[in-house]
């Protein structure tokens, strides 16, 4: 086979020579709208490079770049990177201080700017050391009145159009990338010609971000962050159509160029796509028959729920959620359904699309414990993340090579993730976010998502306040919509029904806005430092060290004789309750009977069930709102399954209100333990079951003990589920 470097210059060729005329429209510092082309890019980029050159631009210099998305930013993607150059993208919405501090520690040569930043950088230019030239991202006409800087109109207009790009080595620097700083200096990722060519493919491959050329794609997310996610690369490897936005992200502005480009997919993190359903409902512009849009790809921050259901119901789009980092140039997941969620109910579907997603190709991801040991992919263990792949970073600019790799060549996130058995992970939080309570972990991201779910709330942010007791307690801070006048007891008791008690914050603070990184994401630091003499007034909500275990059997189930000893030895000091009798086989009855059980006990409940018990405490959830700590639920029955002696007929059951079983999540927490035993319920119901009311599985294999003729011997496992619910539920 031949071997042909994967070069920068490679994909603005092809678009030249494969899709000339597809547009680029870029809406301008200067005010309007300007339409380009590929061709035009290619060709301006070519006079660019013979300018850089004439300039003395070496190969491995830094070339920086402080603008918005924009045709002219583009043109500088491929022209710094094809002379052998390193693009530098600096995020204007840095301190200033970090601007001066990452110039310098770049050692960047020359700088290009917009002109909305000219004071900026009049102020950093006697600061910035190591700059020879300065030059404004404009023409003659609209040039800001500084000394010393050059127009970039009329830097190119006076090269040739013709160059060729030189073969460079194709593990060469191309870009250059700072994080974001929200922990000491800002640290660079370099990013190499080959695995810039090869992300690229990735984000147009079909399990991909899957751009095409029959795409018009509004480009929000920024150029100056993680090189706008690899979009101008995509566009002209695939001649997709793109709309850059320049420095306007408002809801209108971005909700005008959706309507007149007839945009076919929009890339941004939530923040943006907040401002822009602020402006849908403030101008009453639903139902969106104005609008095209196909998808919206959402990063750089977890998507809440709410914002999916609105994208889908309100403007008729896809949601792909999709995770990276600066590391990883930066597309690590996309959450692509497979074909099997296409029966699947709506709720869990949702809790599907929630997730961050499964790997793109080329990428490798595993989680692990605090020793760093390998933990399952279940969807239950969470571990730190590690990733690795050919467009992961080794190490920051100025590092040791391998510096920031494991010895099997994994990068550490610091995230903490689960990775369910179909390959899709999931963000719990980051490992610097987690709040941990009385010993155990509150995840803020969970506590966020559901509070984003209120109606009334902008956006939400958790952060941990130190108590005297517990270590730590969540602090929820909110933003109201305009007009809205939730109170903080309205929002406890609002996720009091959709996370475990003992997770929800004691307090509540308003706020008019949080703070966020350049890239939307919320910057925790700085709220903890905001918020670091806070002293809560309330005391954390006790938590039992002893529930009630209130036993609910199954039909002519002789198992609970055994499990008041089971339960007793499993949870020294809890309060167990005789198993619930009654006679007969009506459904309603017996759930009548369990409501009185539950409503007679002061205190928390959990419930253990057997069985038929099972079906009868899933009934019972969908009937009644009485809170309980939560469940534990043993081999569940199959009502389709000829049940052995001395059991009734499932038929009789189905004739006496059994059935249908309900299909709703349980709100409570919830732990599922099958066996395989043949006249329960077959591996796959019982999967059904517990994704239907949102409970962990646990696997029992074959128990012979739960056989009748076995006699019901003593179960082995009580124990050991008792207390990991027990961990999960009523700390």
């Amino acid at each position: 086979m031949q071997h042909q470097s994967l070069l920068v210059s490679s994909l603005i060729e092809h678009a030249c020579h494969s899709h000339p005329e597809r547009e680029i429209i870029s809406r301008t510092s200067e005010g309007p709208v300007q339409r380009s082309t590929y061709a035009s890019v290619a060709r301006r980029a070519r006079q660019l490079a013979n300018a850089l050159l004439r300039m003395g631009v070496k190969p491995g210099d830094r070339v920086a770049t402080l603008a918005w998305n924009g045709y002219r930013h583009m043109e500088l993607y491929y022209a710094v990177a094809g002379i052998g150059a390193v693009l530098h993208t600096i995020n204007p919405r840095l301190f200033p201080e970090q601007i001066e501090y990452i110039v310098n520690h770049a050692d960047d040569q020359l700088l290009f700017f917009d002109i909305g930043f000219a004071g900026l950088v009049s102020d950093l230019m006697p600061k910035m050391k190591s700059l020879r030239k300065v030059y404004a991202l404009t023409d003659r006409a609209h040039m800001p009145a500084m000394p010393d800087v050059g127009s970039y109109e009329e830097l190119i207009a006076r090269e040739s159009e013709q160059f060729v790009w030189p073969q460079l080595d194709e593990h060469s620097a191309a870009a250059l990338c700072y994080t974001s700083g929200t922990t000491g200096h800002p640290k660079g990722v370099l990013y190499s010609h080959r695995s810039t060519v090869l992300h690229a493919m990735s984000v147009c491959g079909a399990d991909g971000l899957a751009i095409s050329g029959a795409d018009t794609a509004l480009v929000v997310v920024p150029m100056f962050h993680v090189n706008a996610w690899g979009m101008p690369y995509a566009g002209a490897l695939s001649g997709a159509r793109l709309v850059f936005p320049g420095p306007q992200l408002d809801g209108a502005s971005v909700y005008q160029l959706m309507r007149d480009e007839r945009v076919t997919v929009a890339l941004g993190v939530p923040t943006v796509w907040l401002m822009l359903f602020r402006h849908v409902e403030q101008h009453n512009l639903f139902p969106l028959h104005e609008l095209c849009l196909e998808r919206v790809v959402i990063g750089g921050a977890a998507a809440p729920l709410s914002m999916i259901e609105t994208f889908e119901s309100r403007f008729g789009s896809e949601v792909l959620h999709a995770w990276g980092m600066t590391e990883l140039s930066p597309l690590g997941t996309v959450c692509r359904p497979m074909r099997k969620h296409a029966g699947l109910p709506q709720e869990a579907y949702r809790r599907m699309q929630m997730k961050q997603g499964r790997p793109v190709f080329g990428v490798t991801l595993k989680i692990v414990d605090e020793d760093g040991r390998a933990l399952p992919h279940d969807g239950k263990a969470a571990g730190r993340l590690l990733v690795r792949g050919p467009w992961v970073a080794s190490a920051y600019f100025g590092g040791e090579p391998g510096e920031l790799l494991d010895p099997d060549g994994y990068f550490d996130t610091g995230d903490v993730a689960t990775i369910d058995t179909d390959g899709y992970m999931l963000i719990t939080d980051r490992a610097k976010d987690v709040i941990k309570s009385g010993g155990e972990w509150i995840s803020s991201i969970d506590l966020e998502n559901a509070a984003m779910g209120h109606p009334d709330v902008a956006e939400a942010a958790v952060i941990g306040i130190a108590h005297p007791t517990w270590q730590e307690r969540p602090l929820l801070i909110v933003v109201r919509k305009p007009g809205r006048e939730v109170s903080g007891a309205e929002l406890q008791a609002f996720l009091a029904a959709r996370v475990a008690r003992w997770w929800c914050p004691d307090e509540v603070v308003f706020v008019d806005s949080l703070p966020h990184t350049a890239t939307g994401k919320l910057q925790k630091m700085v709220l903890r430092q905001q918020f670091r003499d806070y002293r809560l007034s309330q005391p954390a909500p006790q938590r039992s060290a002893a529930p009630t275990l209130l036993i609910v059997p199954g039909l002519r189930d002789h198992v609970p004789q055994h499990w008041q000893t089971l339960l007793a030895e499993a949870t020294p000091g809890a309060r167990i309750v005789p198993p619930l009798e009654v006679d007969g086989l009506n459904c309603a009855a017996r759930i009548a009977a369990l409501d009185q059980a539950i409503a007679a006990i002061d205190g928390p409940v959990i419930l253990v069930a057997h069985s038929a018990g099972v079906l009868m405490v899933a009934h019972w959830a969908a009937q009644h709102q009485r809170p309980i700590a939560g469940a534990l639920l043993v081999t569940p029955p199959d009502l389709e399954a000829d049940w052995p002696e001395p059991y009734p007929r499932p038929a009789a059951l189905v004739a006496n209100g059994w059935a249908p079983l309900p299909r709703h999540r349980l709100p409570f927490p919830a732990l599922v333990a099958a066996s395989s035993n043949d006249y329960l319920a077959s591996h796959q119901a019982v999967r059904a079951m517990a994704e239907d009311w949102g409970a962990e599985l646990v696997e029992l294999g074959a128990v012979g003990h739960l056989n009748p003729a076995a006699g019901y011997g003593p179960w082995p496992r009580a124990q050991e589920l008792l207390e990991r619910l027990q961990a999960s539920v009523v700390k």
